[in-house]
């Protein structure tokens, strides 16, 4: 899904990064391929009132117009004895077998557009055969030579004189290109949306920056793994893993996102990276994503590595845990040094602490003295054990606005963190973005903002950040710069309920 003309830009530059180009006999930077860039956009649009003039569609039918935009970046066609001293070669092979079945082609076309004279039915030389499957070029370009598209051809001439074959011979493809009678149609036609649109019945965030919504992860070895986002795909990924509690899910992260995302706007001139991409996962087995729930405790490096690799990326900035995600977080560190930059855990599980000697990335930990679940013993030892830890105990009825609150104290300590690098410095040369030109984004639409902020099925609506929530939210953490706004004793704001 492409939002922003600056990312579809960007997709097209990564994609020139993979063509590859080399010195021949006749040029010193020569195309070893054809390129293709295929768009396809949809113009959706509800009819005033609800109802099309014609009166052809209901209140819960939209208009659509579907277009399909390819451009072709063709490579010359090239001389074996001159481009390679006479030697065969692979990729110029190539460029000429896809250059002369797009003649073919194009040859083929125009015998079968031709009219008999005073004569409606069709010639007998109309129903010839047109070789679209000869080769990949004119496969991907069947939609486009077809007849039912507008087709435009630019022909680069060479001015080289004392190589004038080449001009010629794209002056005679653009030639044959030429007698290929196109009539394109356009459609406009409304559309029955099906109970399987993500989007129906939901809406776009109105914070445009946040953009939180829901997604579908497809990853290579777990099937499709639903999950809460926020925030441009292509910025730093912070991944968020919940406790195994029965009806834990993604949504227990809602308040810690949110609170970042503000928070790092505020605190952008002190921090380098203060944009993240926020993905809070459903575990296999947990909310809405299907499979076994022992994954995540059982696998947890081959789980979020595959999980991170799908969201197009190398590795994580951060890794968020709660319980036995956190315990699911740190074994990962520990197997995989370069799996993030950052880990951050409240509430964790450990087994076997004095592993963590292995971790390398700066680990903050935040522990409620009065939880007998996570017993704060476990965390001491984590501090020391932990080559780089960021330690924080705090008694929950004493010491309010820790976690699962916005203003948190959390979010702030992360921050603080991340943007301390002298104190905390990284144990792995990781780069912020993670980014890899070599991996796509495997994801799909799941759902738009109410998605995200509502609780679905049985997961805890106490997690829910309600409207009224986050206004008061936003009013509270917009009147203070980097610090909280103090109550007597100096405790954060509380939650509000």
């Amino acid at each position: 899904r492409v939002d922003t003309t600056a990312y579809l830009l960007s997709l097209i530059e990564r994609g020139s990064q993979r063509r590859r180009t080399e010195k021949t006999g006749m040029n010193e930077h020569s195309s070893r391929s054809h390129a293709l860039l295929t768009l396809r956009l949809e113009h959706r649009w509800r009819p005033v009132g609800g109802r099309e003039q014609s009166g052809g569609t209901s209140s819960s039918s939209y208009l659509s117009r579907v277009s399909r935009l390819l451009l072709v970046d063709l490579a010359g066609s090239e001389s074996m004895e001159e481009a390679h001293q006479g030697m065969a070669d692979k990729a110029g092979c190539s460029i000429n077998l896809g250059l002369m079945c797009l003649g073919m082609v194009c040859t083929a076309l125009a015998k079968k557009s031709k009219k008999v004279p005073n004569d409606s039915k069709p010639a007998k030389d109309k129903l010839v055969h047109v070789p679209y499957r000869d080769s990949v070029l004119t496969r991907l370009m069947q939609s486009s030579l077809g007849g039912h598209s507008r087709t435009w051809m630019l022909a680069c001439v060479s001015p080289y004189q004392k190589r004038p074959d080449e001009g010629l011979r794209s002056l005679a493809l653009a030639r044959r290109v030429r007698t290929v009678q196109a009539k394109p149609a356009a459609q406009n036609r409304a559309i029955e949306l099906k109970i399987n649109d993500p989007m129906h019945g939901d809406v776009d965030d109105f914070d445009v920056a946040l953009d939180r919504r829901a997604i579908w992860i497809e990853t290579t070895k777990w099937g499709d793994i639903f999950a809460r986002a926020a925030g441009n795909s292509s910025d730093p990924l912070l991944l968020y893993v919940h406790g195994s509690g029965p009806r834990n899910s993604s949504l227990e992260w809602n308040w810690l996102v949110f609170d970042i995302a503000l928070r790092a706007q505020m605190m952008a001139k002190n921090l380098k990276t203060s944009k993240f991409y926020h993905v809070a996962l459903d575990c296999p087995g947990y909310g809405r994503s299907e499979g076994d729930r022992q994954t995540i405790r059982s696998y947890p490096r081959a789980f979020l590595c595959d999980v991170i690799k799908s969201l197009g990326k190398k590795h994580a900035f951060g890794l968020f845990g709660c319980s036995q995600g956190a315990c699911a977080v740190l074994n990962a560190a520990v197997e995989d040094s370069k799996i993030s930059s950052y880990v951050s855990v409240y509430h964790p599980v450990g087994h076997d602490v004095k592993r963590y000697t292995r971790i390398v990335q700066p680990t903050l930990l935040v522990f409620d003295t009065e939880d007998a679940g996570h017993p704060v013993s476990v965390g001491r030892l984590m501090k020391r054990y932990l080559p780089c830890s960021h330690y924080f105990e705090f008694t929950a009825s004493k010491h309010s606005g820790w976690v699962d609150c916005s203003p948190s104290q959390m979010a702030l300590k992360f921050l603080e963190m991340i943007g301390d690098k002298a104190k905390f410095p990284r144990g792995n040369n990781l780069d912020d973005t993670g980014n890899s030109i070599r991996l796509p984004e495997c994801a799909r639409v799941g759902g738009g903002f109410n998605c995200w902020r509502y609780a679905h099925n049985r997961e805890v609506k106490d997690w829910e950040l309600t409207e009224e929530e986050e206004k008061y939210y936003r009013d509270n953490i917009r009147s203070f710069d980097g610090s909280f706004v103090n109550r007597g004793g100096g405790d954060p704001i509380p939650h509000p309920r």
